[in-house]
């Protein structure tokens, strides 16, 4: 697993790479480019030399690689919180469940075999909670629970008709 999560991050960074090499080289491109068109625009006794990269293109510049990282690390955070990153195959493990129950805390339900496990995740820490002996019927989990809000809730919406 740490492998897998080692080779993601190898990759993201080397993609980072790339496109923050990529973006400038197009911002340098674009520059010259813009040097080139305004220097056409004028006649020929007029012509002046302009640098090709101004301290306008450079804020530019600055200013459009900074906003590329933030959406990069602003997705890298998406993910990590969210959970969008994660390992699926045909393996004889599975998460069936999970829950939060801190800032860095997790307890969840895996299945290895015809086995379930409950296990406490924390950084640096795996510890087994609880071998089930009965495995838990998930099918039987997911159907939709009335909740005491949403009944709260109809009640109050009822009474303002």
């Amino acid at each position: 697993m740490l492998i897998k999560i080692h080779k993601l991050i190898t990759q993201l960074f080397h993609s980072i790479k790339f496109v923050i090499f990529s973006a400038v080289l197009l911002m340098l491109k674009m520059a010259s480019a813009h040097a080139v068109i305004s220097a056409s625009d004028k006649p020929e006794s007029v012509v002046t030399k302009t640098p090709a990269v101004t301290g306008e293109n450079i804020m530019g510049m600055v200013l459009s690689l900074v906003l590329v990282l933030v959406i990069i690390l602003f997705l890298a955070w998406a993910a990590k919180r969210f959970g969008g990153v994660g390992f699926k195959g045909n393996s004889a493990m599975k998460v069936l469940a999970g829950i939060s129950m801190g800032a860095r805390e997790r307890i969840v339900l895996i299945q290895v075999g015809e086995q379930q496990l409950l296990l406490g995740v924390a950084p640096g820490r795996i510890q087994t909670l609880h071998v089930l002996d009965e495995p838990v019927d998930m099918d039987s989990c997911n159907e939709p629970v009335a909740s005491v809000f949403a009944d709260r809730l109809k009640t109050i919406l009822n009474k303002s008709k």
